[in-house]
């Protein structure tokens, strides 16, 4: 082949290869693709969300009944403690103060209790309170729910003071707890609104002792706390969390 149109065929060939490997001549990413994978990672990530909360609302909701009791359960019913807390002396007070006569709970209380919470239950239409507790809610309750909610902050005291006394109460101490304030928000509603109101406490009451196993309630827990607990819960099997705590 003669020299010269050597010389052109390659560079003929050498210039459509390079023509074929190069890009758009303005350089610019394809606006239409960068945009539709956005949009697809976006909605990825609200479908894994959604799904997320769905599951965590249907465990939430699905565990109410379980944790809270029935509704309008007969009130004063007897309630007897585990055989692992038959020793526990603060086992003693709870099964008195969600029985048919709260009042006799002050009797059996132990003396570590008032050194520890730093203050005497005092006893209100029958029932012993912690005078100084309210109803945590993030929306308003019914004001005549204020005592029944400082009983039942008195009753996670002594759930604190077991702890504290290195002998905590078994998950049932807190779930009768929890049903004898829901039973007396039950018993005191005659309004519609008040009964909603006691859903309401019913079903946030559940998700708490939920996602913290039956045990000692903590305090002051931040709105991430509140998120990490609730996924962990969900993932982590009860058994496999006792045994995390021995």
């Amino acid at each position: 082949m003669p020299v010269g149109i050597g010389l052109i065929a390659s560079m003929t060939m050498t210039g459509s290869a390079h023509i074929r490997n190069t890009g758009p001549d303005n350089g610019f990413p394809d606006p239409n693709g960068s945009i539709l994978r956005g949009r697809r990672r976006r909605l990825r990530w609200w479908a894994a969300t959604l799904t997320l909360a769905v599951l965590l609302t249907g465990q939430w909701i699905s565990t109410a009944h379980a944790v809270a009791g029935p509704l309008l359960a007969a009130t004063g019913t007897t309630v007897a403690a585990s055989p692992d807390d038959a020793d526990n002396p603060y086992a003693a007070v709870v099964v008195a103060l969600v029985g048919p006569h709260p009042a006799t709970a002050v009797a059996p209380l132990p003396a570590s209790f008032v050194t520890a919470q730093g203050y005497v239950p005092q006893v209100v239409g029958g029932y012993p309170v912690d005078p100084d507790g309210d109803c945590s809610s993030p929306v308003p309750l019914p004001q005549h729910f204020t005592p029944l909610c400082r009983t039942h902050d008195f009753g996670y005291d002594l759930l604190r003071a077991a702890q504290r006394d290195g002998a905590p109460l078994g998950a049932w101490a807190r779930i009768a707890l929890d049903r004898m304030l829901i039973d007396r928000m039950y018993a005191s509603c005659r309004t519609p609104a008040c009964t909603t109101a006691a859903l309401g406490a019913r079903i946030g009451l559940a998700w708490n002792t939920w996602r913290q196993y039956g045990g000692p309630p903590a305090r002051g827990e931040t709105l991430p706390a509140l998120v990490y607990t609730s996924v962990e819960r969900a993932l982590v099997d009860p058994d496999e969390h006792e045994a995390r705590q021995r």
